[in-house]
C-alpha cells in the first residue's frame, strides 16, 4: 500500500501527476478502496479529470457527513471490511452461496436518509466516470506554454524562439510568455517560476546552466507542469523530455569527414598526419559528447593519425591560443576539428599568421571542420575558409518539441528507441530525444533546409 493507504496512494509514489489528488480516495477501516481500477476517483484521475474527481467527491462528503471525515465515518467499501463486520456480528453461519454473494454487494445496515443521499451522490460520481473522456478531452488552447531562451544575443537563440512560436501557434497552443533572461541563470529560474504562477502548464526552456536550472524544474514538477528542455538537459529534477542534437553523432560525422579529406593528403601515405581537436567545455554534455564522437571515431578509422586535444571552454581566445601553440610545435599540422564554429575566425587568423592559411582545395591547406551550422559558418564554407561543418537540427527542435507536447497532452507516452530522425534514450532526468545533425559542405551549403539559411526570412 502507498503512503496514503490506498491504490491512489501507491500511484502518488510513482506518478507525480497523482501527488495533488491521492487524498480523494476514501479509505475504509483496512485503509484501502475497492481496487485500484474500481476506485471511482482513481479512474477519473487516470483520465486526467482531477477537478471532476474532486468536485464529485466533495459533493459526496457534504451529503454524507457534516464533520471531518475519519476512517470510522467513511462508508466501508472493501469486501474484506464487510466480511470482518459480519463475522463479528455472527452472521456468517448457515448462509447460502447466493446470500454470501448478495452480502458482498450491498451493506446490510439500514439505509438512512444521509446514506440515501450518499447513494445519489455516488450515482453522480459514476456518471462523471462514464463521461471521463469528455471531461479530459484534449483542447490545444488549454496547453499554456511558458518559454525562455538562454538569451537573444545570437542568431541561434533568436531563431529558436521565432521557430518555436510558429510551431506552437500551428498547434493552437497558448503562449503565456517568452521572457529573455539575458544569460543570467537566476533570472531564468525566476522567469520560469513566474510563468508557472501566471498559468503556464508547460515549460519549454534552453537551460543557461544545467545545475542552476534545477530549482525551476523541481518547482514545475511539484506543480504537475510538463517540462521540456531544449539543446541541453538539466542536472536534476524530472523532464517530460529533452530535445537536443545527437552530439555524439555530430562528432562522428566530423571525424568521418576529416578522415575522408586526410586520405587525399600526402601525410596519409606515410602515416604522419597530425590533427588538433579544439574541444568545448568538457563539463557540459555537448562538449563531452562531441569530443567522444570525434576522438573515438578518428581512432577507429585512422589509428595512426596523431590526435592532439586541447580544451577551450567554448571560448575563441582559448581556441586561438591552443591553435597557435600547437601550430608552433607542429608546423606540419594536417587538420583542425572545432567543437564550435565560434572558434573558426580566431583559428583562421592564427593559421594565416603562421603561413598556413591556404584556402580549402589548396594542397597546402589545413583541413578545418566544425559543428553548429551558423550563418557565419556557412559563409566561411562559401569563402573556402572552412571545409565542412555539422549543422544542428534547430528547425526540428521547435517542431519536435511541439509534437511531443501534443503527444503527452493527449495522454501519449514518449517511447524509448530509434527514430527515423534520431533516437530517444533514457536518462536519469527523463527521456531525451536526440535529433540527427546534417553535414554541410560546398555541395549543400545553400540548402533552404539548413537553419542558418532561414535567419531573417
Amino acid at each position: 500500500m502507498g503512503s496514503h493507504g490506498s491504490p491512489c496512494g501507491e500511484m502518488a509514489e510513482t506518478d507525480p501527476q497523482w501527488r495533488r489528488a491521492p487524498w480523494l480516495c476514501l479509505p475504509c477501516d483496512h485503509g484501502r478502496t475497492r481496487t485500484a481500477t474500481a476506485c471511482p476517483h482513481s479512474r477519473l484521475l487516470q483520465q486526467g479529470s482531477f477537478s471532476a474527481a474532486r468536485q464529485a467527491l466533495q459533493f459526496y462528503l457534504r451529503v454524507t457527513t457534516s464533520r471531518t471525515v475519519s476512517r470510522r465515518k467513511v462508508e466501508p467499501f472493501c469486501g474484506e471490511h464487510r466480511r470482518t463486520k459480519r463475522r463479528q456480528a455472527g452472521l456468517t453461519g448457515g448462509r447460502t452461496a447466493q446470500q454470501k454473494e448478495e452480502s458482498m454487494k450491498f451493506p446490510t445496515l439500514p439505509i438512512s436518509r444521509r446514506r440515501a443521499a450518499g447513494t445519489v451522490a455516488f450515482g453522480a460520481l459514476f456518471l462523471a466516470i462514464t463521461a471521463g473522456t469528455a471531461l479530459a478531452e484534449y483542447k490545444a488552447a488549454d496547453v499554456r506554454i511558458g518559454f525562455t531562451p538562454k538569451f537573444l544575443k545570437d542568431d541561434f537563440q533568436t531563431l529558436m524562439l521565432d521557430l518555436s512560436k510558429k510551431a506552437f501557434d500551428a498547434k493552437g497552443f497558448t503562449l503565456v510568455g517568452a521572457p529573455d533572461p539575458n544569460g543570467d541563470i537566476a533570472a531564468e529560474v525566476d522567469a520560469l517560476q513566474n510563468l508557472i504562477a501566471n498559468g503556464a502548464n508547460v515549460l519549454v526552456f534552453a537551460p543557461i546552466d544545467a545545475a542552476g536550472i534545477v530549482p525551476a524544474v523541481k518547482k514545475a514538477n511539484d506543480a504537475n507542469v510538463l517540462v521540456f528542455s531544449i539543446d541541453d538537459a538539466p542536472a536534476g529534477g524530472k523532464v517530460t523530455a529533452t530535445v537536443r542534437a545527437d552530439n555524439v553523432d555530430a562528432g562522428v560525422q566530423g571525424a568521418k569527414e576529416m578522415v575522408k579529406r586526410l586520405q587525399a593528403k600526402p601525410c596519409w601515405t606515410d602515416n604522419s598526419c597530425i590533427v588538433l581537436e579544439l574541444q568545448g567545455a568538457l563539463t557540459t554534455p555537448n562538449g563531452r559528447d562531441r569530443s567522444d564522437g570525434f576522438s573515438k571515431t578518428l581512432h577507429e578509422l585512422a589509428p595512426k593519425v596523431n590526435l592532439i586535444q586541447r580544451p577551450t571552454e567554448w571560448t575563441a581566445d582559448m581556441a586561438a591560443d591552443a591553435a597557435q601553440n600547437v601550430l608552433t610545435q607542429n608546423p606540419s599540422l594536417s587538420g583542425i576539428f572545432m567543437a564550435s564554429e565560434l572558434m573558426a575566425s580566431a583559428v583562421n587568423a592564427q593559421l594565416t599568421n603562421g603561413g598556413k592559411g591556404a584556402p580549402v582545395g589548396d594542397p597546402n591547406s589545413v583541413i578545418r571542420i566544425a559543428i553548429d551550422g551558423t550563418p557565419q559558418g556557412l559563409q566561411l564554407i562559401r569563402s573556402k575558409a572552412l571545409d565542412a561543418t555539422v549543422s544542428q537540427p534547430l528547425s526540428a527542435y521547435a517542431t519536435k518539441t511541439a509534437d511531443l507536447i501534443e503527444l503527452v497532452s493527449k495522454g501519449g507516452k514518449i517511447e524509448i528507441g530509434p527514430r527515423d530522425d534520431g533516437q530517444v534514450i533514457d536518462t536519469p532526468v527523463g527521456p531525451q530525444y536526440q535529433l540527427k545533425a546534417t553535414l554541410v559542405t560546398t555541395d549543400n551549403v545553400d540548402s533552404p533546409d539548413l537553419w542558418a539559411n532561414k535567419v531573417g526570412k
